[in-house]
């Protein structure tokens, strides 16, 4: 069976021109013809379809999206460029033009989150079985929402992509349900943390400092509690790297071990601020909260925990 033959230039301009309605858009589409031109059939036939879809949602995008498809059909397939478009067309729905534009302006970015969807966990999948595990934790309803927790809702990311199968990324979900459960149970949101941090010379790093403590504190307390759980988070540890004790912290993490472990003790905040080692990469089964950008007083202490977990999902 021959190949069909590739459509001239002529052929090609006269169903851009009326897909993009340039008569009243005023878009130019002469030179994309001509690239268009030197492509073979096949590749031809594709963007053209898709560009007149793209067209039926804004012919704007679809101008944008046919110039940047010339420029990738040598290293996406169609099927990666067809879902991309798709989603441009969804953003332009939700959202409007400027975040459908800044789909096709990152490619890159939706390769990386295509593959976080094929491997990671998502929110939307994970929230009915954390729901009831967090119910059985608590003995009452705590709501899960998107990755802190104001002692009536956890919130969580949309989703859940550090490891390379979904089973494992659901695990993740799990350890920061865990966690933040721990901090309402352990009283972590009930005590000033900016008057604390605030006697230091450095808030920031002191706050740092009280971040690591207080993630030893409550592993120790989901240990006692969900041992488990806890040699799960322990197995994604060890996969992740992240499980580091910096030298200098032995008594300070020793002073948080039962019975000697609550809040209250400041000691081991001081010993550990005072040594030059810094905190340890925040775990990634522990940490990576991420803030949910409401309005919140930038001195509370809520806000400078969620800044600091911030930071942790960005390391």
């Amino acid at each position: 069976m021959s190949r069909k033959r590739p459509l001239d230039y002529s052929t090609i301009l006269a169903h851009l021109e009326r897909d993009l309605e340039v008569e009243f858009t005023f878009i130019r589409a002469e030179d994309l013809a001509g690239c268009v031109a030197d492509l073979e059939r096949e590749r031809q036939d594709f963007l053209l379809d898709w560009t007149r879809r793209a067209a039926a949602t804004n012919t704007e995008l679809a101008f944008q999206f046919a110039q940047r498809v010339i420029d990738i059909l040598d290293r996406v397939g169609p099927e990666v460029i067809a879902a991309w478009c798709l989603h441009a067309m969804d953003s332009y729905d939700r959202s409007g033009l400027v975040a459908a534009m800044s789909v096709i302006r990152d490619l890159d970015g939706f390769l990386a989150l295509g593959h976080q969807r094929a491997q990671g966990a998502l929110f939307e999948d994970a929230a009915p079985v954390l729901s009831h595990f967090v119910q059985g934790l608590d003995g009452r309803r705590l709501r899960i929402e998107q990755a802190w927790t104001d002692g009536e809702v956890l919130y969580l990311p949309e989703i859940m992509a550090h490891l390379d199968n979904r089973e494992d990324n659901f695990q993740l979900y799990k350890a920061h349900v865990a966690q933040l459960w721990a901090q309402t149970r352990c009283g972590t949101l009930n005590i000033d943390l900016a008057a604390i941090f605030g006697r230091y010379a450095d808030p920031l790093r002191a706050q740092a400092v009280f971040h690591r403590l207080e993630t030893a504190r409550l592993d120790g307390f989901i240990a006692r509690e969900l041992p488990g759980l806890a040699r799960t988070m322990q197995r994604l540890s060890v996969i992740l790297d992240v499980d580091r004790q910096p030298a200098g912290w032995e008594q300070a993490l020793e002073a948080l071990q039962p019975p000697r472990c609550h809040l209250g003790r400041q000691s081991g905040l001081a010993g550990a601020y005072r040594t030059r080692q810094g905190p340890p990469a925040p775990d990634a089964a522990r940490c990576g909260r991420r803030d949910r950008r409401g309005g919140r007083d930038p001195s509370s202490a809520r806000c400078l925990r969620v800044e600091g977990e911030k930071r942790c999902a960005r390391r």
